[in-house]
């Protein structure tokens, strides 16, 4: 065999090498990774796809995720390279939604308004059934318009459906920054209080719990000494000013536009107290660290990523108050504030 035939079979073989990969493919045994652990669906897409001789397997693990399915590919890609996932997975909304990734393409989301979970989380027939339907319709093809009207809508890119989810304006922001401008009334200090806060809630929790922190100032309260039958002019007033940081729990929800509020937590408080001395004009400073727990309920109102609204509660010493001059002292105080915030999704 010369040269010219040697050249002239592998020009060849090229050439077939098209036309033989899509029946090499279609050869190839081809499976449907359930990656939920619901006895249910597993039976529903096994009623579907093992006519067509497809074998629906269980994942070696749970997915949840959109982007869990880069998991099971070190398990089944070595065995088999057609191979299709699928799973209930949670886009970060708080709501369930069909993920499907089509031999290792990208992931497609279908939103799912399915009815809420039996106990365990477990799909009933009918919802399985229809779920199963709508993986027909992504992996084989068919007709669109016979997906069941459990689907809403489909969104083939997931992270744009984890933006949209988290922008569902019926949802309470992530992160919210607040400022606050009030009144207060206790013994570490009567007046115009400032201050701002920061608040944190997960996804997990949908968003109706969280963490936060808050600092707050006012100016210094005075209080003037009762009255004396002695002659002169009155004795200088006591002053007193309260830095409070605090830590605290929200739980909120939203009821028709109004998003109702509940903070409780610590709060510790720095106490600047200046005592006259008199007859001189000299005065003597002192300074006190305190505890306190702090409860308010409020309500704001959200526009867009804004919101405004005022809050109120109540706040009691853990430790002995320091008096204001000639004022007793008191464990409890009130305050109330306005808000003005802006949340982060």
């Amino acid at each position: 065999m010369n040269c010219r035939a040697i050249v002239t079979l592998i020009l060849g073989a090229a050439t077939l090498l098209p036309a033989i990969a899509p029946l090499a493919r279609a050869a190839e045994p081809r499976q449907l990774v359930v990656g939920t652990p619901d006895p249910a669906l597993v039976a529903a897409l096994a009623a579907f796809f093992a006519p067509r001789g497809i074998d629906v397997v269980p994942s070696p693990w749970p997915l949840r995720k959109p982007a869990d399915a880069a998991t099971v590919d070190g398990a089944v890609s070595r065995v088999r390279k057609t191979t299709d996932v699928v799973w209930l997975c949670d886009p970060g909304s708080g709501r369930r939604a069909l993920c499907v990734r089509p031999q290792g393409q990208s992931v497609i989301v279908r939103r799912l308004a399915l009815p809420a979970p039996t106990a365990g989380g477990a799909l009933t027939a009918p919802d399985a059934a229809a779920v199963a339907l709508s993986v027909q319709v992504v992996l084989l093809r068919e007709d669109a318009e016979s997906a069941p009207a459990t689907v809403v809508a489909q969104i083939d890119d997931a992270a744009a459906y984890e933006k949209k989810a988290s922008a569902d304006p019926r949802q309470p922001p992530a992160l919210t920054v607040e400022l606050t401008a009030g009144a207060q009334a206790a013994t570490t200090g009567d007046g115009f209080r400032a201050g701002f806060n920061a608040a944190y809630a997960p996804a997990f929790l949908q968003r109706h719990l969280g963490l936060g922190a808050g600092l707050s100032l006012g100016p210094s309260s005075e209080s003037s000494p009762p009255e004396s039958n002695r002659a002169g002019p009155p004795p200088p007033a006591a002053t007193q000013s309260d830095l409070t940081v605090r830590l605290f729990a929200r739980g909120q929800v939203d009821v028709w536009r109004l998003r109702l509020q509940l903070d409780l937590g610590p709060t510790g408080h720095v106490v600047t107290s200046h005592l006259p001395m008199p007859p001189t004009t000299s005065a003597l400073t002192r300074r006190t660290l305190g505890y306190a727990v702090d409860a308010a309920i409020g309500a704001v109102v959200p526009w867009g990523r804004f919101f405004a609204g005022a809050r109120a509660g109540l706040s009691y010493s853990l430790t002995e108050p320091a008096p204001l001059g000639w004022m007793p002292s008191s464990r409890w105080g009130a305050q109330a504030v306005a808000v003005l915030g802006v949340g982060f999704r």
